[in-house]
């Protein structure tokens, strides 16, 4: 077990790899409606200021969880795993707004980072870098997932799935985010997001 682990998460073991590639495929097939997000918000409001619906909570009432375990492959509890999907849309935002996905990149499981340098990143993510939709309201967000966060198994690798959406405005945000076991931590091994309703 240790040795398939290893050759997983150094690469010399092709499962992972289908799962980064679909994921970076699945982000560029499916794209975004980043520009149709952009006009809207432009018609709605001038001052690029977005509303949040009534799934938000002020900053400090959101409560402070405990890291997932990762190593013990268990399923993190519904508040970390509203953790997990809030940080990783936040660096993933983060990305967005700046343009370079260095740090993103830097986050994101190894056979992530071999798979797809930050600059692939960065390409595959274009559109949204253009219209730069600001998604940080997901920050005092809950989270809808659907269906309920899960561990699946694809090509021969167990993985934690995250799926659902953030009522974001003036387009709600969906995003299936999938995370692989590195030590005690879920790293990001899949991300698809998009705006579509």
């Amino acid at each position: 077990m240790k040795r398939l682990i290893s050759e997983l998460i150094n690469g010399k073991d092709g499962r992972v790899t289908g799962l980064v590639a679909m994921g970076l495929i699945g982000a560029v097939a499916l794209g975004c409606t980043c520009n149709k997000w952009a006009s809207d918000l432009a018609d709605t409001n001038s001052s690029n200021s977005t509303t949040v619906s009534n799934t938000t909570k002020p900053a400090d009432e959101i409560p402070t969880v405990s890291r997932p375990d990762a190593s013990k492959g268990e399923l993190p509890s519904d508040p970390q795993s509203q953790m997990l999907a809030r940080e990783t849309i936040l660096d993933f935002n983060d990305a967005i707004q700046s343009g370079d996905f260095s740090t993103f990149h830097g986050n994101v499981s190894k056979p992530f980072q071999r798979q797809a340098s930050a600059e692939k990143m960065e390409d595959a993510f274009k559109a949204f870098i253009e219209a730069k939709p600001d998604f940080s309201d997901v920050k005092t967000m809950t989270a809808t997932f659907s269906p309920s966060p899960s561990i699946q198994r694809q090509s021969g690798v167990r993985h934690l799935q995250i799926k659902g959406y953030y009522e974001t405005s003036p387009r709600r945000m969906n995003f299936d985010l999938k995370y692989i076991p590195e030590g005690k931590e879920w790293k990001l091994i899949s991300i698809e997001v998009n705006t579509r309703d």
